[in-house]
């Protein structure tokens, strides 16, 4: 529902005749908002035409590719990003679009596939995802975001394959390779001339990041025209955002460029994420933290962890009976659109033009002022935090495994043994099965736990107890822990 550009209320009913866009309770609300500064934004008609971005390519019709029951509405759109409304909504861990152009400004909405072509460097190497399915999905793994799943452009054999991963039978994991930007527009016109045969590219590049709060960051390989760009974001209205506790720190900048029909899987991420569309146009299907039920998150330790076990194509009714509860907001983004993607919220996305660009802004998980407390996390969050803690107190029960410390990367082993644990322990929660992969519940502990299993199990109780007081629920633990557990090993 339209909200007041001036106070925020919903259900504004009053439009701005000049520019089209911003909506407004009445006349009071909209000399205010006008005296306010609208006078400056209302200069150009919302419907103006982009002046940097080329003629756009011949439209394609996408279908959306997500049951249609599954699909509760639009949503919620805020005139600005720095009004007051678009800051509660920010600290409240709540989804939404604003327009962009106040904190980026126009220059990124240029960065088209031509313009990418001419100011990325052209002997330097990105990473690319493929499509493995045939069908357009990219799935992403830790594996493929820490270079363990590459496979060599030309021939298409592996030559780094993740040491002790196993192929989920649920999905075709996404591989990955490295190609210059303009090799990526070869493999992309082989692929659309072909009739969409072969695998769909997908590029990424990081823009900016930094590893810790403290560093100064680092800029990626991108020609000093590019970074002049960078540099026209309005990152004095970022600081002054942090210094109010309104958003954490920026982590990272990262450019996506795709074509039509690619269908990123849905997930979810733990930090903020501040998604702006640059050129192009991208469906977005929101599903609050709350949907976790019906949408069966990878467990913790899988190298799919924060994915969903659910196919939205096809999904297995057998395997997942309460796919249907689940209940998404729909949005389609245009050129110039900031959506704000709360931690924990989960996200399907589907590209709608022949080409798009967009750019995503990753936040730290912390508040800048107060240490260790996460950011923007709704109350519809506490299960799925629930979740990881208990998985993870689990994997700690076991012998420390080298190269598996790092929880953004494979953790194969860990994930073995976790199952192995929670297959045992479901019975005795009372579970009536174990759903999610036919196998059967253990007839005693794994032997490699560090401590007895009753204790394990008295140590997560003891967890799961705690949060639901700090939370004022009075569910029993026992109901809780098989709730998080049951149909997902």
């Amino acid at each position: 529902m339209d909200s007041c550009a001036h106070c925020g209320k919903e259900g504004a009913p009053a439009l701005c005749a000049r520019c089209k866009s911003a909506r407004y309770c009445g006349p009071a609300c909209q000399r205010a908002a006008w005296q306010s500064g609208h006078r400056q934004l209302c200069s150009q008609p919302a419907s103006k035409t982009n002046e940097y971005a080329a003629p756009a390519p011949k439209e394609e019709s996408w279908p959306v590719r997500c049951p249609p029951e599954l699909l509760a509405g639009p949503l919620r759109r805020v005139h600005r990003l720095d009004c007051a409304q678009a800051q509660e909504l920010l600290c409240e861990g709540q989804a939404f679009v604003a327009p962009a152009e106040g904190l980026l400004g126009r220059r990124l909405l240029k960065w088209d596939f031509p313009y990418l072509e001419k100011h990325l460097p052209a002997e330097q190497k990105y990473g690319v995802m493929l499509d493995e399915e045939g069908s357009g999905k990219i799935v992403m793994s830790h594996s493929a975001r820490n270079g363990q799943r590459q496979i060599d452009a030309a021939t298409g054999e592996a030559s780094d394959a993740p040491a002790g991963s196993t192929e989920d039978e649920l999905f075709s994991t996404s591989n990955q390779t490295r190609m210059t930007f303009k090799d990526f527009l070869a493999e992309a016109e082989r692929f659309r001339s072909s009739g969409r045969q072969g695998k769909l590219p997908y590029f990424g590049v990081h823009l900016l990041w930094r590893f810790k709060e403290g560093d100064n960051g680092y800029l990626g390989s991108v020609d000093e025209e590019m970074a002049d760009d960078l540099w026209s974001i309005k990152f004095d209205v970022i600081r002054e955002w942090q210094e109010m506790n309104v958003l954490p720190l920026v982590q990272r900048f990262y450019l996506f460029a795709g074509l039509g029909g690619t269908l990123y899987h849905c997930h979810y991420d733990l930090q903020p994420n501040l998604h702006v569309q640059l050129t192009g146009r991208k469906r977005f299907i929101l599903f609050p933290p709350d949907n976790w039920p019906n949408l069966y998150p990878f467990p913790v330790h899988h190298d799919l962890d924060r994915r969903a076990m659910v196919d939205l194509d096809a999904p297995d009714e057998g395997r997942f009976p309460r796919w249907r509860g689940a209940r998404g907001r729909i949005v389609e983004l245009e050129p110039g659109d900031a959506l704000y993607i709360p931690p924990y919220w989960w996200h399907h996305v589907q590209s709608l033009t022949p080409e798009t660009t967009s750019m995503a802004m990753w936040f730290f998980e912390h508040f800048p002022q107060s240490s260790e407390v996460c950011y923007g996390l709704s109350p519809l969050a506490g299960d799925l935090v629930l979740m990881r803690d208990v998985e993870e107190l689990i994997g700690k029960h076991f012998a420390d495994v080298p190269g598996e410390e790092d929880c953004s990367k494979p953790r194969p082993v860990k994930a073995s043994q976790t199952a192995a644990f929670v297959r045992w322990l479901l019975p005795l929660l009372g579970a009536s099965s174990v759903a999610s992969k036919a196998v059967q519940p253990l007839a005693g502990p794994p032997q490699d736990l560090l401590k007895p299993a009753d204790e394990v199990q008295a140590a997560l109780l003891k967890l799961v107890t705690m949060r639901l007081e700090e939370q004022g629920f009075a569910a029993a633990a026992d109901a809780k822990l098989r709730e998080l557990l049951e149909g997902r090993f």
